[in-house]
């Protein structure tokens, strides 16, 4: 006899960017056990702007960075709370703080 597994539900993260304002990003958030959730965020600083500065390198504030992605799958993935007292979380980093904003949202 065969038993089915069923997988455990990946949250959907979609983050898209305007062609006509390129330094807009949306972040949308999405999973069985939560609403969905849109960050939109409005990059102050544009990377070619800014280049001669950093030049050979990215630039704080204006890449949403793949461990961010990982980080907001796990922060929706897991509940952040030990009995009944919420867990802290600390982002550290040079991106944008979407995963801070994603786990604020998530209380």
């Amino acid at each position: 006899q065969t038993h089915e597994i069923e997988a455990p539900p990946v949250p959907c993260i979609v983050v898209s960017q305007s062609d006509e304002e390129p330094n807009a990003m949306s972040i949308s958030v999405n999973d069985v056990h939560a609403p969905l959730l849109t960050l939109n965020i409005d990059l102050r600083h544009d990377p070619d702007e800014i280049e001669p500065i950093f030049s050979g390198g990215c630039w704080a504030g204006t890449v949403l960075w793949a461990a961010a992605l990982a980080a907001i799958e796990h922060v929706v993935l897991h509940e952040i709370t030990v009995g009944d007292e919420p867990k802290s979380v600390l982002e550290l980093g040079c991106g944008l703080g979407v995963p801070g904003m994603v786990a604020a949202a998530r209380g």
